[in-house]
């Protein structure tokens, strides 16, 4: 979560860390905005490795409304321990484009610990033609009957092919993820939706990862799947009747 101080609202705010000292963030909002992806930099500060520094370098990918200008942000957060999950948080500060300085705001970011997974879903159709299982990254809710989905490969390009099944229909066959954002419109139906990424190969770094953005009625979000020839990252979209 990123909150802004001129602002009224929150944005999801995600952060992907690699071990080059890289890295991308992805801020989305539901109201008058879109998502947005920037690469940035990365560094750990202090003692005892509990703070990180981030810097926002460059836009990767703008799925904002027109007019609409994303902040370049830095950050240094701070990482503390609770019961079930990890929290990392600290104020942020930033520009525009044309170097004007942003409204600062707050960062919080949650990640639970591991715990025992729960049990794959059964697909129908997709499980009987498949023997991998589905593993469901997120579920997600809208009342529309189509979805905008944005592809591309979010670390280094390795050949990475993949086919996008909605439930038991391929709707996407053997698509090559790139550096290039290619946009997509998903028809869904009403109840249980699951868009799953079946991986075609392995690329030359596995396992096959997959950046997405999903725009669509009351949907602005961005998600990381990783699939093998074993299981099959998914998103399960429900579909309001």
């Amino acid at each position: 979560m990123l909150t802004q101080d001129d602002k009224d609202f929150d944005y999801s705010y995600e952060l992907d860390l690699y071990g080059n000292q890289e890295g991308s963030s992805s801020i989305a909002v539901e109201y008058g905005g879109g998502v947005g992806d920037h690469m940035l930099t990365w560094s750990s500060v202090g003692y005892g490795g509990d703070q990180i520094r981030i810097d926002e370098t460059q836009l990767l990918f703008d799925g904002s409304e027109a007019g609409f200008y994303w902040c370049f942000k830095e950050a240094t957060l701070t990482r503390r321990e609770e019961a079930d999950q990890w929290v990392l948080e600290g104020d942020w500060e930033g520009i525009v484009y044309e170097g004007t300085p942003c409204s600062p705001g707050h960062i919080t970011l949650y990640q639970p610990k591991e715990q025992d997974a729960e049990p794959a879903p059964e697909v129908e159709g997709y499980a009987d033609g498949s023997d991998r299982q589905v593993q469901v990254a997120q579920t997600l809710s809208t009342p529309g009957t189509t979805l905008q989905l944005s592809i591309w490969d979010n670390a280094q390009e390795d050949g990475d092919i993949v086919t996008v099944f909605v439930n038991d229909e391929p709707v996407l066959e053997k698509i090559k993820t790139t550096e290039e954002h290619k946009k997509y419109e998903i028809p869904l139906s009403p109840g249980d939706n699951y868009l799953i990424f079946h991986a075609e190969n392995l690329g030359s770094s596995p396992p096959n990862t997959a950046a997405i953005a999903l725009i669509g009625a009351g949907i602005r979000r961005r998600i990381i799947l990783r699939s093998d020839l074993q299981t099959s990252g998914a998103v399960l979209i429900k579909v309001e009747e």
